[in-house]
């Protein structure tokens, strides 16, 4: 008797036993078998468009080496300023303690970007290029080139690298996130743990997420989420709508275990959009400013305040020689409009703001006591590090 594969054969029909014998030599009367079904068209339809997904925007999507220079971690026993005055300076001891220091190793990371400008232009998130000390670009027709970065945004985690091209270069084409429902079909590419070109595809599960988790923080996100699957090294791919289009950058996943658990964040493209034409022109985002710090009003404040609602936004602080400062804005104001748009919450306000021309005059409409009133305000440039100035909102 041989066994393959779970199916047993008998060498010598003489060896099976009878019952199997007389029912190998019964006439079978069960009729054929039962003919596969075949696809339904809405199924074909579908698949197809997958494909065509994959063929469409695959070109434009490249796979992002960055190099730089990792810490050693120094020693266990590091001959700090506490040691040195200990052993009063001695210069025997120092070099004794400095033989266990680890020098800095070489580091590499892998991401994802893809190509939105035909001359080499490439976006990805800023996490993946940041302190970079080269980056290298590998494209679908697997030409490895050197890159430069343009610039970066760490407050939308969003950066623009260019690469030399000698011909134009396949391009992804923007969609529109605002057009997107929750349900509709999403294709994530990338390379995730270094698996180059990996298509996978997921629906939209969620818009308007605003907080992805301890650190991520970010007043000019309101995050896609998706359970296409995203895992290290999908960082800066395109997360793609049904029709080809780039809904979304993604940036981030949900994660226990640090592998994908369906829960995924993309940055809507409509977002990113106005960020990466400023980083491609000018190699920076300028945003407006006001120079507050704000908070939301809940219904405890609402009942403090004696409002009919919960909404606005309320004068924490004001900074000296800012903007709002300036204009007579006080701590306690309860902000009601900007420009002539209601103000409803602090993500709100912050994005009006930050939309809002440099140097341009904004009306700011506001109610203290009982009284309410329009002042005017010449808006400022955002500073690189407003935590500086402004301790960043606690949740």
């Amino acid at each position: 008797m041989f066994a393959f594969a779970g199916l047993v054969l008998f060498a010598q029909s003489s060896a099976l036993p009878g019952s199997v014998r007389r029912l190998l030599q019964t006439e079978d009367t069960r009729g054929p078998a039962p003919q596969r079904p075949e696809p339904s068209v809405e199924l074909n339809s579908l698949q197809e468009a997958f494909v065509r997904i994959a063929q469409l925007v695959k070109p434009a999507v490249v796979n992002i080496t960055v190099t730089g220079r990792a810490s050693g971690g120094g020693a266990p026993f590091q001959f700090d300023d506490q040691r040195r005055k200990f052993f009063d300076g001695d210069e025997d001891m120092e070099k004794f303690f400095k033989q266990f220091e680890m020098p800095d190793a070489p580091m590499e990371s892998m991401g994802t970007g893809f190509i939105f400008d035909p001359a080499g232009y490439i976006v990805t998130n800023n996490h993946v290029v940041q302190d970079a000390k080269g980056i290298t670009v590998k494209l679908n027709d697997g030409r490895v080139l050197d890159a430069e970065l343009v610039g970066a945004d760490p407050s939308t985690d969003l950066a623009v690298i260019k690469i030399k091209a000698d011909k134009p270069l396949p391009v992804a084409e923007f969609g529109d996130s605002d057009a997107i429902n929750v349900g509709e079909w999403a294709v994530a590419i990338g390379n995730p743990f270094g698996f180059e070109q990996t298509v996978t595809a997921g629906i939209i599960s969620a818009k308007g997420r605003t907080v992805i988790g301890a650190g991520a923080y970010n007043p000019y996100n309101d995050f896609i989420q998706t359970d296409a699957a995203i895992n290290p090294g999908n960082s800066g791919g395109p997360l793609v709508s049904i029709d080809g289009n780039v809904i979304g950058i993604n940036t981030a996943i949900y994660s226990r275990m640090g592998g994908y658990m369906g829960i995924g964040f993309a940055i809507p493209i409509n977002q990113a959009k106005s960020v990466i034409m400023d980083l491609k022109k000018r190699g920076k985002v300028v945003r407006g400013w006001l120079g507050v710090s704000i908070a939301d009003i809940d219904k405890d404040l609402a009942r403090e305040f004696k409002l009919d609602t919960a909404a606005g936004v309320v004068v924490v602080e004001t900074f000296k020689g800012h903007p709002a400062h300036k204009a007579g804005i006080k701590p306690g104001d309860i902000l009601l409009e900007f420009n002539g748009k209601p103000v409803k919450t602090v993500r709100g306000l912050q994005q009006m703001v930050a939309e809002t021309p440099v140097n341009s005059k904004a009306a700011v409409k506001i109610r203290r006591g009982k009284d309410s009133k329009t002042l005017e305000l010449k808006v400022a440039e955002r500073p690189q590090d407003p935590d500086a100035i402004a301790p960043r909102p606690r949740r």
